[in-house]
């Protein structure tokens, strides 16, 4: 009689070890590590969180029934934080970060371009025309942006990358970089800002000389990334996609 009491106490005790565990893989929010980089991710002085990376990201898994608490870190740690699984999901994420984590399909596309100030009159062909000039970059862009831009880069003396893209502006516009390189939608964002102090009556030249950028979420639950990608592909069915990127179009 005792040892069947003992095997029943343990077959009880296993399937609440395996219900709790059922429960965390299958939780309805979902912790997810995102960077703050406007238009994309913002947060505002009270925590409030918007952009359009957190709407896509944060509409999708809602039209699959799941929530999400946002925790803000700099890009490394969300990118770390995903690789030791310390969050539930992180983004913006490539293959070449190599998490070793569940990739979703692509949700967001960055558009990189070199922007200079019109009145020099740059004419900017290709890749290998930048190294006749002074370039600063957004963090890691040699890494991002391929071989031949790191290769051309790697070889040109006035070529800096910075972490903070309002300074990449600013230098622009005040004749201490020829040439900034970063996403389109960032830029606008930052020379529409006010605390920026810079005219954003002043022309500018895009030169789009690489191709686009796909980002991914990265989950640490091949569940949570199928389900992301099915309410993702209800976004872009229905039009909610869409009206997430025209809200925040820069005019």
């Amino acid at each position: 009689m005792m040892r069947l009491w003992n095997r029943r106490k343990i077959g009880f005790l296993a399937a609440c070890v395996f219900s709790v565990f059922l429960g965390n893989a299958h939780s309805d929010e979902i912790s997810l590590a995102l960077r703050i980089v406007p238009p994309y991710v913002m947060q505002d002085s009270s925590g409030a969180v918007t952009g359009i990376e957190y709407e896509i990201i944060r509409n999708a898994l809602s039209a699959q029934g799941h929530s999400v608490k946002v925790e803000i870190y700099p890009l490394s740690r969300v990118i770390a934080s995903v690789t030791a699984g310390t969050v539930m999901a992180g983004a913006p994420v490539q293959s070449g970060h190599n998490t070793g984590r569940y990739l979703s399909d692509v949700y967001i596309r960055y558009d990189n371009i070199a922007l200079s100030l019109s009145y020099r009159n740059l004419g900017l062909k290709s890749i290998s025309d930048l190294s006749l000039y002074r370039v600063v970059a957004f963090q890691r862009a040699a890494t991002v942006l391929g071989v031949e831009f790191a290769s051309v880069m790697g070889e040109c003396d006035a070529y800096t990358e910075l972490p903070d893209q309002t300074t990449q502006i600013r230098m622009l516009f005040l004749g201490r970089a020829d040439v900034a390189i970063g996403d389109s939608r960032i830029f606008r964002t930052i020379i529409h800002n006010p605390e920026t102090g810079v005219d954003a009556s002043v022309p500018l030249d895009e030169f789009r000389l690489f191709p686009e950028t796909e980002y991914r979420v990265g989950f640490v639950s091949a569940y949570y990334r199928d389900e992301f990608n099915k309410g993702l592909a209800k976004l872009r069915a229905n039009g909610a996609y869409d009206s997430i990127m025209e809200k925040y179009r820069i005019k």
